[in-house]
């Protein structure tokens, strides 16, 4: 299922990012995929990474953004 899973992801990406018909067509095939291998979009989010950038001025709010970034 992972290669089927990896496609899935690479079509919400689209679905998601495409432009005009492009972005209907995945979305309409995303729908089917995903009904016909019993998977759900949260199955496919859990996997997806966010990159952010953050900013602090000194030691004290330094620590205290690790301390709320790795609270989980």
């Amino acid at each position: 299922m992972t290669d089927q899973k990896e496609r899935l992801k690479k079509l919400y990406a689209l679905a998601m990012r495409g432009v005009g018909g492009e972005k209907e067509t995945a979305q309409a095939i995303l729908e089917k995929l995903l009904k016909k291998y019993a998977v759900s979009l949260d199955e496919l989010d859990e996997d997806i990474i966010s990159e952010y950038q953050l900013e602090y001025h000194g030691k004290e709010q330094e620590s205290l953004l690790k301390q709320t970034v790795y609270a989980e």
